[in-house]
Formats: structure tokens, sequence, C-alpha cells
């Protein structure tokens, strides 16, 4: 499994989710190797310990493209469980799944 981080710039804000849950939504550019950095905002799903909850299934389709092209580089696919973040100043990481 491959697991990047990304460190950039970027905004945040935050939202209630239908469920309940506190979403932060960053907006970065994310940089996909041979590409031009693409524009995308991905939802986080806050946790009571103040870490950030990353499921792929509730991203929007741009950040979803972005992450299936980045892993697809690495001849991978996007892990489809759930992935955490935490850390002062780590705005954003994802994960990748071999496909074999």
């Amino acid at each position: 499994m491959l697991f990047l981080l990304l460190l950039a710039a970027g905004t945040a804000k935050t939202q209630g989710a239908d469920d309940g849950k506190v979403v932060v939504m960053r907006t970065f550019d994310w940089e996909i190797e041979g590409e031009r950095a693409e524009r995308v905002t991905v939802h986080w799903l806050l946790q009571e310990d103040g870490s950030m909850r990353y499921d792929f299934d509730r991203q929007p389709t741009a950040t979803q493209d972005a992450h299936r092209r980045s892993c697809a580089l690495q001849g991978m696919k996007p892990s489809r469980g759930v992935g955490m973040i935490s850390g002062e100043g780590t705005i954003h990481g994802f994960s990748c799944t071999d496909l074999r």
C-alpha cells in the first residue's frame, strides 16, 4: 500500500454533514506527476480526538478522479477503506492499493 501526504498551501472551511458529523473541506492544488496541478476540494470528517478521516466514497467526483489518476501512475488504484491524518501542517493524505 502506498500512502502519500501532500503538504501545500490550502484553504479550509467546515460544515455539518447530513449524518451530523463535522466536515472539514480543504481546497488545494493536487499535483499529479506529468500533469498540471488540479484544484480539488477534499472532504475530511473531523474526529473527536482532532484527527481527520478520509473516505474515498464521500469525496467530490473531481477529487476521486485526481486520486485515481495519482494511484494509476504507480500501477495502483485508490484504497477504498478509510484513512486518517493528524499533525500540525498536514492538509491531505491519500492511499493506493496494489492491483495484484
